[in-house]
């Protein structure tokens, strides 16, 4: 399973614009959105960290993959705004957070996400955006090889 095409199809549920990729993309990218109204929107941050567990047997071989996952939501406020302005915003981009792993676990592709950390970014991605970003590991339903 490819744990980043998951996501993104259920992060596309809770709102259609997307983008995943190294920071630097993302930033390049959330010029163009922000300029085409595409907010708020869901960052995705591509990760190379994770483990992989295996275990053989004599009939059958199971392979474990756990992987960091920085994914968060961000919308547009205007320049040098006040941060008690934003909170309401922040407030909903915290809630499409937890709509996005509540999905991931009700999908049963992973073992259940019990606890994530974000922050808060103000007046990122020089766009002007501000994203709350969640970071947390996923371990995938373990697939069996024969």
């Amino acid at each position: 399973m490819n744990t980043d095409k998951e996501i993104k199809r259920i992060a596309q549920e809770i709102t259609p614009f997307y983008c995943y990729g190294t920071p630097y993309y993302l930033n390049t990218q959330t010029d163009k959105m922000r300029a085409r109204l595409q907010m708020p929107a869901c960052l995705h941050i591509q990760t190379s960290e994770g483990s992989e567990l295996t275990s053989a047997s004599p009939y059958f071989q199971t392979e474990v993959r756990t992987r960091r996952v920085q994914v968060g939501f961000a919308d547009a406020v205007k320049f040098d705004q006040d941060p008690e302005l934003t909170l309401d915003k922040v407030e909903a981009l915290l809630g499409m957070g937890r709509e996005l792993v509540r999905r991931m676990n009700a999908s049963g592709k992973w073992g259940t996400i019990e606890t994530f950390t974000y922050q808060v970014l103000y007046n990122t991605q020089d766009g002007n955006l501000v994203w709350v970003l969640l970071d947390f590991n996923v371990t995938e339903a373990p697939a069996v090889v024969c």
